[in-house]
């Protein structure tokens, strides 16, 4: 019984000596460990950069993408501005006494491409299958092919407005303004590049 309690007392002192200090690793372990989490931050730090680069670049082109979309906007109004405002000098030139001019039926004619080509290249329309009317009636007279490109312009106004929900009509929008290009075209061919 004698040893009993020295035994005792040796237990207890070893359990308040383990409470009090704590476990210590075995020699070696504390700098494995250790440089194990070095290495974990490292790669948490370097994950944490690619996805903060991913999200900075992500916002980046969400930022271009608005602006292109705003710019595309932007040339798309004036485009269609423009087209308005040559249907109605056409159909004033028309009427007017000066309806021989064909310097002024070709500036009119010049006009109506730029903003039916504008239009064309800033609208995602649908081409269609070329059919015969695109090519019927192409032999007019300067002032008949005018009225036409009026003509054309108001069906691409009606066509373009039913355009989102219509796909038949996206497509006649798109031959509307197939048909101002080639119909002003026949009227002032573009000038040969020097």
């Amino acid at each position: 019984m004698k040893y009993a309690g020295f035994l005792t007392l040796m237990f207890m002192s070893a359990a308040t000596l383990v409470l009090l200090i704590g476990p210590q690793p075995a020699f070696g372990q504390g700098q494995r460990s250790s440089a194990n989490a070095q290495v974990e931050d490292r790669r948490a730090n370097m994950k944490q950069s690619v996805d903060n680069e991913r999200l900075r670049k992500g916002q980046e082109l969400d930022t271009k993408h608005q602006l292109d979309k705003e710019e595309r906007q932007k040339r798309v109004n004036e485009a269609f501005r423009n087209i308005q405002i040559a249907h109605n000098d056409i159909i004033a030139f028309l009427r007017g006494p000066q309806a021989t001019d064909q310097a002024m039926a070709r500036t009119l004619a010049v006009k109506a491409r730029e903003a039916a080509t504008a239009l064309r290249d800033n609208l995602t329309l649908p081409a269609g299958k070329e059919n015969e009317k695109d090519h019927e009636d192409l032999s007019m007279t300067v002032n008949e092919q005018l009225l036409k490109i009026c003509d054309l312009i108001k069906s691409f106004a009606a066509n373009v407005n039913l355009s989102p929900t219509d796909k038949k009509a996206a497509i006649e929008a798109r031959r509307d303004l197939d048909g101002i290009i080639a119909r002003s075209l026949l009227i002032a061919p573009p000038a040969p590049p020097a």
